[in-house]
């Protein structure tokens, strides 16, 4: 059997520059702490394709931040911020009238609450809320990606960190949130309220138990889940809830001359079947239960 041949064309080139000069005062004393700070970014990024001409997108935002902790009582941490950041956002996507295209560096605003709980020597708790808001892009009637409007993520997250025994860790986090779009295009029905991809509740579990019998053996597993999410720009399709489980096994083994570990890994441990979003209308089958063994060793 012979293998077609395979002849590759020249390549995409993606440059992106990030400067900046700022800022930062920080007070504190046994009870309070604040922090502020300014800076001034400097953004730059450029994509040559073959055959096209270089396109180049610029931005000097003004960028800053706030935040406050209050120690209440011992153990216990009440803390609020609001930040201001540029974030990347990539390329058009393939199925895009504009594929390929460079998207501007968009600027997002974040404000945050909440309580920081130390349980126990080795157990945190994290709850607070928060409201996040940045521009919206997605592919409009043309399948031009654009922007079409803003998203704001305004809900409530939870964590619970640390090890409540010697044995055992865990991290383990929830969020549930409201995430809607707002803007004229929301208001002419050209677009729906709900953003493509994102659902309203997550949860994920994860946990190591190292048998103090067998302190060179560890058993993990991952567990996660998410809620329906939107899967066109009219909200008229939705992929539903899904679950994960994974499941895992590390055997550190002590040779003298070259440490090695042995891993197994089950992914999607229960064969859970289902679709996951590649972009607004377009979907892939998501992965079947996977087994895999590795051995790894330093050199």
């Amino acid at each position: 059997m012979e293998w077609p041949a395979l002849a590759f064309g020249a390549q995409s080139r993606d440059r992106v520059q990030q400067q900046g000069l700022g800022l930062a005062v920080e007070l504190r004393d046994t009870r309070w702490e604040l922090g502020a700070g300014v800076q001034q970014a400097r953004y730059r990024k450029r994509l040559a394709q073959p055959g096209l001409p270089e396109v180049e997108d610029r931005a000097t935002p003004l960028l800053g931040n706030l935040g406050a902790a209050w120690h209440a009582a011992p153990g216990w941490v009440l803390y609020a911020g609001t930040a201001r950041g540029l974030e990347e956002s990539g390329v058009a996507p393939p199925l895009a009238s504009n594929r390929n295209q460079a998207l501007p560096a968009i600027e997002t605003t974040q404000r945050d609450a909440g309580l920081r709980w130390q349980l126990a020597p080795d157990l945190r708790v994290v709850a607070g809320v928060f409201d996040v808001r940045k521009p919206y892009f997605n592919l409009d009637a043309d399948q031009l990606f654009t922007q079409l409007g803003e998203v704001r993520h305004r809900g409530v997250e939870a964590s619970l960190s640390g090890r409540p025994s010697p044995s055992l860790r865990l991290l383990a986090g929830a969020v549930w949130m409201q995430p809607r779009v707002r803007g004229q295009a929301v208001s002419l029905g050209r677009v729906a309220s709900r953003p493509v991809g994102q659902p309203e509740q997550q949860f994920k579990l994860n946990a190591v138990w190292t048998p103090a019998e067998a302190p060179s053996l560890s058993l993990d597993a991952a567990l996660s889940h998410a809620s329906r999410q939107a899967a066109t720009r009219d909200n008229r399709v939705w992929l539903p809830a899904f679950s994960t489980l994974d499941l895992g096994l590390r055997w550190r083994l002590d040779a003298p001359a070259r440490p090695a570990s042995l891993r197994l890994l089950v992914s999607n441990a229960l064969d859970a079947h289902g679709h996951e979003l590649r972009g607004a209308g377009t979907y892939a089958e998501r992965a079947p239960r996977q087994v895999s063994l590795t051995l790894s060793t330093g050199w």
